[in-house]
């Protein structure tokens, strides 16, 4: 009996010994899941897309040039093109709190043609005639969906685009030249990333249209075309005004980080941009040696 009494006090002891024990570890971690919980869900900051912003772009363009020349009798042909675009872009996006985003944008192309890549050239009697395009620019509205860190988007507006007509030889000059001012419609889409604070990059594709454009060159030789121009192209982004901060150092190592820290790269640009001309002036000895008197 004594034996018994014994061990049931043993027992007695090491459960009242073990016992605080097991509510302190229970303690412990019932303390400590609130803080691991939280470290859990430490994440960058999600991509504020409201705001104004600018940026540049580059991409390749493909299109369709209808045109007739009339020397004197009209004849007609279509041919296909392609070239190089880069310009630059701006606007406003508007994130409604449905995530619906509504927005604004302008922007500007120039296009990498060279004399021989021009968007149309035509044999005539006793010259050739071309056309060139020496810039392209659009107002469009865009609208879409802005997740965490994508954004959805489409868009449409109104499309200006420049034409430099030229007949070579001509008959006041070497090639007789004038410009012309076109107007259409743009429509597309794209799909843009936020890669890190203030900064998105996008793929877009632009479907333009342009109505058309005619002018008589002093030869009396009559030209008129139209086009349509398909182009995809890349484009990087910097918004503009308060935005997102660095994510903290918790942050930087969750698997929710920004794509690239903003202190690890760097974006450099450069546009160059020539103008020669000069106003009409009397030039009684204008020929191929000496300045002819019109504007150009």
């Amino acid at each position: 009996m004594s034996e018994f009494r014994s061990r049931a006090v043993g027992a007695s002891f090491a459960i009242a010994c073990v016992a605080p024990a097991v509510l302190a570890i229970g303690a412990a971690r019932a303390a400590d899941a609130p803080v691991r919980a939280a470290a859990a869900i430490v994440s960058a900051p999600a991509y504020d897309w409201t705001g104004f912003y600018f940026g540049g772009h580059l991409g390749y363009g493909r299109g369709s040039t209808s045109s007739t020349l009339f020397d004197p009798f009209a004849s007609s042909m279509t041919n296909s093109f392609g070239s190089l675009f880069g310009g630059m872009h701006g606007g406003y996006n508007y994130v409604l709190p449905s995530r619906l985003m509504l927005g604004v944008e302008g922007d500007i192309s120039f296009a990498n043609f060279y004399a021989d890549s021009r968007i149309s050239w035509r044999p005539s009697t006793n010259s050739a005639v071309s056309e060139e395009i020496d810039a392209i620019a659009t107002l469009r509205g865009r609208i879409g969906y802005a997740f965490d860190r994508v954004l959805v988007y489409g868009t449409g507006g109104f499309a200006w685009s420049q034409a430099r007509l030229q007949e070579d030889p001509g008959i006041i000059r070497e090639q007789d030249k004038f410009i012309r001012t076109r107007g259409g419609w743009t429509a597309g889409g794209g799909v843009e990333f936020a890669i890190a604070p203030r900064w998105s990059a996008r793929l877009e594709y632009l479907y333009d249209r342009f109505n058309g454009i005619s002018g008589i060159f002093p030869s009396s030789n009559g030209y008129q075309s139209s086009y349509w121009l398909q182009t995809v192209r890349l484009g990087l982004s910097r918004k503009l005004g308060p935005g997102n901060d660095e994510p903290s150092a918790s942050a930087a190592s969750s698997k929710d980080s920004w794509p690239i820290a903003s202190n690890d790269w760097s974006v450099h640009g450069q546009a160059t941009f020539i103008g020669q001309g000069y106003p009409q002036f009397h030039s009684p000895y204008q020929g191929q040696n000496s300045l002819s008197g019109p504007a150009q």
